[in-house]
């Protein structure tokens, strides 16, 4: 294991000179004249420091008989130095003492100055010398701290080493950076590797014992880790840690004695870590059939613009605009060129391409920079031959929300048994939301399934009462997909629960964040994110390529988002006045977090608080539009930070107060350089706040301005008070007339005034033109269409119907905050209602 050792740790030498050359090199070396001095372990035997400019090499490299300088140029200045009486300039400036050797200790004083005193953490660190550093997130204290456990890389198929990680266990010895070192140059020193997590493993340099206080995390896949054997073939020192140097007399015969028997990292094994990483087969501008996340239940043509450890950063062809796509090579929303002409799905191209892909389909013969189906795994035949039928019913993952596991429908079959897929309650007319599935997708499942696993499934939207298959089988007519239909082999994948993970945010797939396994059955995992609600989880199967393992970000040196971090502030005293209990609990003391941040949720007393929350999250899933955003999680990027509940006054009415914090965490992000502003929405002229007049801009005569609710009661029934919204606010009723109204009075939800307003609201829809309608129409033209989440946003801008009409797709889109499903929803009822204006007896 340590051949190339053999060599220089034999004592002795050939010649005289070399006699004299081995005592100069005992010399001491430092950077600074200031910086403790450090003794080459191997510099007596086969390693040399040249006495002019202080360069480190192997011995027999150097120049002269006696080595003692590493070029011709070196000896001849050192050589006129001495002559004219002038003092080497080795000593200080580059970092060698002056010629003479300092006096060598005592043994007996060696042992009592064994440690130096060094400020020691409690936690070890992830250490590196790398020019890119650590991105983000770092796992090293986080592992150490918690106590965690770090899935093995072996568990993730489709990442590097994954075939041979087994092989690398805890009491290996490997030759590490010497990151307690004051050398000018890196220097390295023999470590143990004490634990393993994942691409990282907790290390201590030899010389330590037990002691663990000088532990530290590395990453095995990068260049500041080598086997054994390394630095004697490549030229690099081993130097002891500043804080041991003096612990032993003869650190050889340590090091040979702790080395015999020992294991360490094949001598190829960085090379292999490079060649793993580039196995994928993938090229730079290749081009690929990718679902379309504007439209999921369509596939695009895109090219790769990126690619990171397999995973691909794919831009859409047929636009100009920065519009890319994160995914990976081996996710099942990327597929190879012709795919859609050949399993029948549709595909947003031009006709041109289609006939393109037609040819190639018959002769088989792709053009150079096309994905073919060579770089692609064969999908599995289904069990028994068997074929899924249209109207089946089965159970399956919402693509649109990956905590959710929904009553689903099969609505269409493809070739080579790919099915269309929709969530029932929820499916566009169009069917812009159906998601492709395979038949032996691990996504699917047997009507009963999360029955038997005591999972939660989520009911069709409106369907009241306890959801039973049987009746609803029996309402619907339809049959459920037979069990031997499904796929139900199940790997042993190994993963349990608790375990640590980088995680894609499928909603936000160019984020990778800290993740932990919450859940596992049989192959489905529920992947948790730390610091995050359990609302924003994930079902994922055991071998997704969107899961990592820990300090995959590290060796790709992509950025990890770490864990939301609370930091309590204190709470600022407000004005006391009289407000509802919702307003209590809405306010609190701010938590300033770091990673991925995500909208908050107020939690709600009411008994029907579940069935609230689970419509706002069926009205947030939007028109078919995969990632950033179109769930019931916006983007990391965009959300505001997390409130407690705790108690704090606010003067009753004050709107200023209720959206103190709206223009930079709640409202819509200006994230285009068209996106529509609050002062481009409002009206020219500033009303006051107890004024009597309306922001509408026309003389049409405005419904009675009285309080209202236009939430419609979002649970059809409720005995509350007021009701939230999943970003913190109260509920719209609140805020409705906060433009036109002197102040806004609470009222329930179940009030006959409330429902006699509702109703004249519901009149004025087929009446009145809708660009003579008021702030209150746009809303509920809104809430009628499912839009609900975002009438607050446009109360909040006095959008009334003449305004509504103009807006243009860049507005909605920032109105919405960038949630690019929800926008081109609004823009195409828009587009209805300036039809509708068009007509002449409307």
């Amino acid at each position: 294991m340590y051949d190339d050792y053999n060599d220089d740790y034999q004592d002795g030498s050939d010649t005289e000179d070399d006699d004299d050359d081995d005592d100069e090199n005992e010399r001491p070396y430092t950077s600074t004249p200031q910086s403790m001095p450090f003794k080459f372990i191997n510099g007596k035997d086969g390693m040399a420091t040249c006495e002019k400019c202080g360069a480190v090499g192997i011995k027999h490299a150097f120049y002269s008989k006696s080595k003692r300088f590493c070029s011709l140029s070196c000896s001849r200045s050192f050589a006129t130095s001495q002559r004219e009486g002038k003092q080497s300039p080795t000593g200080k400036g580059d970092g060698v003492t002056s010629p003479l050797p300092p006096k060598k200790p005592a043994a007996k004083k060696l042992a009592n100055q064994a440690h130096l005193q060094r400020p020691v953490d409690n936690v070890p660190r992830t250490l590196t010398k790398r020019a890119g550093g650590l991105k983000g997130f770092d796992w090293g204290p986080y592992l150490s701290s918690g106590g965690a456990e770090a899935a093995p890389v072996s568990y993730f198929k489709h990442c590097p080493m994954y075939d041979s990680w087994h092989n690398i266990t805890t009491g290996m010895k490997l030759e590490v950076i010497n990151f307690e070192c004051d050398l000018s140059s890196d220097a390295f020193w023999i470590a143990t590797v004490i634990k393993i997590g994942g691409y990282k493993a907790l290390m201590r340099y030899e010389g330590y014992a037990n002691d663990p206080s000088h532990d530290f995390w590395v990453n095995l896949c990068t260049d500041e880790v080598h086997p054994v054997g390394w630095c004697a073939t490549s030229g690099k020192p081993l130097v002891p840690p500043k804080y041991i140097q003096n612990k032993y007399v003869d650190w050889k015969e340590y090091l040979v004695k702790r080395l015999t028997g020992s294991r360490t990292l094949p001598n190829n094994f960085y090379n292999k870590v490079v060649e793993s990483i580039n196995s994928h087969g993938f090229k730079y501008h290749m081009q690929v059939e990718v679902v379309d996340k504007m439209c999921v239940s369509a596939m695009r043509v895109a090219r790769v613009e990126e690619i990171i450890g397999g995973r691909l950063r794919l831009q859409y062809s047929d636009t100009k605009e920065e519009d890319d796509f994160w995914c990976h090579c081996r996710s099942s929303l990327v597929h190879p060129i012709a795919w859609s002409q050949q399993s029948g799905h549709k595909l947003h191209a031009t006709n041109d391409y289609r006939n393109k892909c037609l040819n190639k389909i018959a002769v088989e013969k792709y053009d150079a920079n096309d994905a073919t189906p060579s770089l692609f795994f064969k999908m599995k035949e289904p069990p028994n031959g068997l074929k899924f039928q249209v109207g089946m019913k089965l159970e399956a993952i919402d693509p649109l929300n990956l905590s959710a596991i929904c009553v689903a429908t099969v609505m269409k079959v493809l070739k080579n048994n790919y099915l269309m897929i929709g969530i029932d309650g929820s499916m566009a007319e169009n069917g812009s939301d159906w998601f492709c599935y395979h038949a032996t997708s691990p996504c699917i499942f047997p009507v009963g399934f999360c029955k038997i696993n005591g999972l939660d499934l989520t009911p069709p939207r409106g369907h009241k009462g306890p959801f039973k298959w049987f009746d609803y089988l029996k309402q619907t007519k339809a049959i459920a997909a037979p069990v031997k239909l499904f796929d139900k082999d199940i790997p042993k994948h190994g993963f349990k629960s608790g375990m640590k993970i980088e995680a894609v945010d499928l909603m936000e797939p160019r984020l990778i964040c800290v993740g932990t396994v919450l859940q596992v059955v049989g192959r489905l995992l529920r992947v948790h994110f730390d610091g995050w609600e359990n609302e924003y989880d994930q079902w994922v199967d055991c071998e997704s390529p969107d899961m990592y393992p820990v300090g995959w970000c590290e060796v790709m040196d992509y950025s990890l988002e770490g864990p939301r971090v609370k930091v309590e502030q204190v709470q600022q005293i407000m004005p006391t006045h009289k407000m509802s209990k919702e307003q209590k609990k809405r306010k609190g003391k701010t938590q300033i977090y770091k990673g991925p941040r995500k909208k908050r949720k107020t939690k709600m007393g009411s008994p029907l608080a579940d069935q609230q929350q689970r419509s706002l999250q069926e009205n947030n899933r939007d028109q078919g539009f995969l990632s950033y955003g179109s769930r019931t999680r916006p983007a990391h990027h965009s959300l505001p930070p997390l409130v407690d509940p705790v108690v704090t006054a606010v003067p009753k009415g004050s709107q200023e107060m209720e959206t103190s914090d709206t223009s930079t965490n709640d409202g819509p992000p200006q994230l285009s350089p068209h996106s529509i502003t609050e002062n481009q929405l409002k009206p020219s002229s500033q009303t006051p706040r107890h004024s009597d007049s309306h922001t509408k801009s026309t003389s049409q005569p405005y419904v009675k301005q009285e309080p209202m609710d236009i939430s419609d009661n979002l649970s059809n029934q409720s005995n509350t008070s007021i009701s939230s919204s999943p970003n913190g606010k109260t509920a719209l009723s609140n805020l409705l007339m906060s433009k036109t109204t002197n102040q806004v009075k609470i009222v329930t939800p179940a009030s006959s005034q409330g429902n006699e307003q509702m109703s004249l609201l519901a009149a004025r829809q087929s009446t009145v033109s809708p660009d003579q309608w008021s702030v209150s129409d746009v809303c509920y033209f809104l809430k009628s269409h499912d839009c609900a989440l975002y009438c607050e946003s446009f109360v909040k801008m006095g959008i009334d119907g003449q305004r509504l009409l103009t807006l243009s797709k860049e507005q909605i889109a920032s109105i919405t905050g960038m949630k690019v499903g929800a926008s081109l929803k609004i823009s195409e009822l828009v587009q209805q209602l300036k039809s509708r204006c068009s007509k002449p007896n409307v």
